[in-house]
């Protein structure tokens, strides 16, 4: 950013012009393995790209494939997509989709502990930033996932609508200096089968 004086037609004032320039795309790529008695061989993958041609758009993929020695073991595999563009249509209104396939065994709270279930989850979701002005900003979110848990043969599914509302007045997002950060986050599931959820939350 380069600051730059010119005169102006009012007296007693002068205009100050930037020069920005455009930070670089910002891209990753990782490749490894591992092994443990426990869960046995894995390998994943992941890539990210941040700011793609300058367009300030985001794409990530993951990846994690485990070689777990029996069904019993703590093996688990996740595949991950998302892809963000802030500017979508016009000024600061975004888009978002994202879709997930995991599989084995993950820790899940159960009265007060965690306990590695067996199961299998896929889905997506799509979401739409709106902000109303440069400190509050709206996000509609449309969610579907299903779910089989396998060691209770247990399969549900979730159709489900996000709606947030957030006033920031942050002055520097990541390490902010100033200001506060205020949201409120409303999710209604739907009934659209008989083995979906019917649920109702609200994060403040």
């Amino acid at each position: 950013m380069i600051p730059n004086f010119s005169e102006s037609k009012r007296a007693h004032e002068q205009n100050l012009n930037l020069i920005l320039k455009e930070r670089d795309s910002n891209g990753s790529f990782s490749f490894g393995g591992g092994y443990t008695p426990n869960s046995g061989m894995s390998i994943f993958s992941d890539l990210y790209w941040d700011n793609i041609f300058g367009s300030g758009q985001l794409i990530m993929l993951k990846g994690n494939f485990g070689f777990g020695k029996s069904s019993n073991s703590t093996r688990n595999s996740t595949y991950q997509f998302k892809y963000h563009n802030p500017w979508m249509w016009d000024e600061r209104k975004s888009f978002t989709f994202g879709t997930w396939l995991t599989q084995g065994r993950f820790a899940q709270p159960l009265g007060g502990t965690l306990q590695n279930q067996n199961q299998r989850r896929k889905g997506f979701d799509v979401a739409i930033g709106w902000p109303f002005s440069y400190y509050l900003y709206s996000n509609h979110k449309v969610k579907y996932e299903t779910v089989y848990l396998a060691d209770e043969g247990i399969n549900y599914s979730i159709y489900s609508y996000n709606y947030s509302l957030t006033h920031d007045t942050r002055d520097i997002r990541h390490n902010p200096r100033s200001g506060f950060l205020r949201s409120i986050s409303l999710e209604k599931s739907f009934k659209f089968r008989t083995s979906s959820l019917n649920y109702f939350k609200t994060d403040i």
